[in-house]
């Protein structure tokens, strides 16, 4: 039995909470503006394609009804356009046709699989898709998807079915980072995507290189990985503002993780320019991993990719605090300053010493802060670049601890070095 909603529905006279339940199967006959949750329960069916029906939900998406087909979708279009954060729950999974995201502000999150199927589109105008490993988005076979943004971007798990070429719009922590691969070969053909703006080196070995290779990203890292089929298909990664400084589009390349070493996928072609753009694999890919972009050349014609510190420590030892730093590469780097405060928040120089300029090997500095006062201090390293911009280490606490005489003991504070020890650069 279908029981018909007849109420025509403004956005002038909209619903709060679409609440159904029991048993039988609910209909409108107009688009309905929800500005509440939509709740299906029992063994209830919600068919808005009957009467062609397009929502516009601000809340969250509950289905946990067992009838067959909770939600009879047709080839309707729901919009999540809510202020704040919504959430999609279903048991068996959320079924869409077409799904516009077009929030203010934050995100859509997925504590269940959602599911987009064939033919339809995703339109990402505001706002986030948040998803993960189980709770995932999926695209059928021929769904389209709009290129996203930074204000609008799918922030973890994406997967794509079929066998058209497509362009995953993916992003974390505000950045947006879209991967893009060739069309597989088959209809069945499935892909699962997610990037994130963070070091690949906190779980792939940055030393280990392959051909060419000179170093990879410290920045940010893509996983893409073939769940289904047999298919090779081109990559396409990018870079902006956030990728870590690239300098000769021409001197990238992809870069494969191929659980060993990272593997060179070669340079196919670049779009854009030195501030962003686009880089295609050198050829089809048959294995996949984690991917970055990485550089075969280094100073004026490769790229920074970035140039980062490994490491800043600061130790005390009677009177005195040894600061102590480790530079990977550096790129038009001036000087360094140490720096210093006794309750985090106003700082002092305590002594400069100048960079390398440029340089392609790891370089180790020290710098002694000679009668330093006997309390509790912070130490934190400014590096200055010749063109007079700054950034900052992250903020090290060395406690003063006396023994029953008065005197400081030795402490130490912050990260150890491994491996082998460069020659030290002092000045």
């Amino acid at each position: 039995t279908a029981m018909e909603l007849s109420k025509r529905i403004t956005p002038e006279d909209a619903y709060w909470n679409l609440s159904f339940s029991g048993s039988v199967t609910k209909r409108v006959t107009d688009d309905l503006n929800i500005n509440g949750l939509v709740d299906v329960g029992g063994n209830a069916s919600f068919d808005v394609n009957t009467n062609n029906i397009d929502l516009s939900v601000a809340k969250n998406w509950r289905i946990t009804s067992g009838a067959g087909t909770p939600f009879n979708y047709g080839t309707e279009q729901v919009t999540f356009d809510g202020a704040g954060r919504q959430w999609i729950n279903a048991d068996a999974g959320a079924q869409f046709y077409n799904v516009v995201v077009n929030k203010a502000g934050d995100s859509l999150v997925l504590n269940s699989d959602m599911t987009i199927n064939t033919s339809a589109s995703l339109t990402l105008t505001g706002g986030f898709v948040s998803s993960n490993s189980t709770d995932r988005l999926i695209l059928e076979d021929n769904v389209t998807s709009s290129t996203g943004s930074t204000s609008s971007f799918v922030d973890g798990t994406m997967v794509k079915i079929g066998n058209e070429a497509f362009t995953f719009p993916l992003g974390d922590v505000g950045n947006y980072q879209p991967l893009t691969i060739s069309a597989p070969s088959l209809a069945t053909d499935e892909f699962t995507a997610v990037y994130r703006f963070a070091d690949p080196r906190a779980f792939w070995d940055e030393i280990s290189l392959g051909t060419d290779i000179h170093h990879v990203s410290t920045e940010e890292y893509w996983i893409l990985n073939r769940m289904v089929g047999i298919s090779s298909v081109s990559v396409t990664l990018g870079w902006n503002a956030n990728s870590g400084g690239v300098q000769t589009p021409d001197s990238l390349v992809i870069a494969r993780w191929n659980g060993t070493q990272w593997a060179n996928e070669g340079n196919g072609g670049t779009t854009g320019e030195a501030s962003a753009g686009t880089l295609v694999s050198g050829a089809p890919i048959a294995s996949f991993s984690p991917f970055t972009l990485a550089s075969v050349g280094f100073g004026f014609t490769g790229n920074a990719l970035p140039v980062k510190l490994i490491s800043f420590q600061a130790t005390r030892k009677s009177s005195d605090v040894f600061t102590s730093w480790v530079t990977e590469t550096e790129i038009d780097y001036d000087r360094f300053h140490v720096i210093r405060s006794a309750d985090g928040e106003t700082w002092e120089d305590v002594g400069t010493l100048p960079g390398a300029g440029n340089s392609s090997v790891r370089r180790e500095y020290q710098y002694v802060d000679e009668d330093a006062p006997r309390l509790d201090l912070y130490y934190r390293l400014k590096q200055v670049d010749y063109d007079g911009s700054a950034s900052y280490s992250k903020i090290q606490f060395v406690p003063f601890i006396g023994n029953s005489g008065g005197e400081p003991t030795f402490t130490t504070c912050c990260q150890v070095l491994t491996g082998s020890t460069p020659p030290m650069y002092n000045a």
